[in-house]
Order: C-alpha cells, then sequence, then structure tokens
C-alpha cells in the first residue's frame, strides 16, 4: 500500500517543529530540554479515513510494542468508531504503556489527537 504522505513545510522553533503530512494532516512535535518529543499533536481537517488511517499509524509509530489489534482498540476506547458520540461536547482519554492519547474536537482545526509520553 502506498501511503500519500510525505513531511512539507516543517517549521522547527525553539520547542515545537511543525510538519504538515499532506493537505489534511499536520503534526506537531513539542521538544523538551534533552531534545526528546514529549508530546505529539495531529490535526486532522478533511476526510475522515485519511485522518482515521493516520491516527492508526500514529499510535503505532508511538508505542511500537502494541499489535495492529491493540490499535484498533485504542482507537475504539477512544469512541472513534461511535457514531453517537458528541466530539464536539467531549473529548476522549486513553492511556497504554505509558502514553497517553487523548482525542478531542476544535471547532476551527476539526480533529485533534494528542500523544504524551
Amino acid at each position: 500500500m502506498k501511503m500519500p504522505y510525505s513531511l512539507e513545510n516543517v517549521k522547527k522553533e525553539d520547542e515545537t517543529i511543525t510538519s504538515k503530512l499532506n493537505d489534511d494532516v499536520t503534526l506537531i512535535e513539542n521538544i523538551d530540554d534533552n531534545g526528546a518529543v514529549h508530546e505529539l499533536i495531529m490535526v486532522g481537517q478533511g476526510e475522515g479515513t485519511d485522518i482515521v488511517l493516520t491516527m492508526g499509524l500514529l499510535i503505532g509509530i508511538t508505542n511500537p510494542d502494541l499489535s495492529q489489534k491493540d490499535v484498533g482498540q485504542v482507537l475504539m476506547d477512544l469512541s472513534l468508531f461511535d457514531e453517537s458520540y458528541k466530539y464536539q461536547k467531549n473529548e476522549t482519554k486513553v492511556e497504554k504503556n505509558t502514553i497517553r492519547y487523548n482525542l478531542k474536537y476544535d471547532q476551527d482545526a476539526d480533529v485533534i489527537l494528542v500523544f504524551q509520553k
């Protein structure tokens, strides 16, 4: 499967790196004093399939000990596939292997997924 992603428009500031994966997905990495990423924020806009696929990929990358089934369970636990869940009013948090995933909806940015270690 060919992934239509590439890191473009990389912008680095003192403690933040902003990268655009495609037209729908932007990544923001917050760097600690040691130069390690302590928070990864994915902002997704547009078609849901690309956003869900990217979320699954990022969960697998940030938590490599998870199986594909575990990654799917994280997405389920975030209520991503629950059509009755009110994202506009709620945010969901799931923790797996010391990584916390926080899914929230922002009217301006659509979907925001935060990975914190």
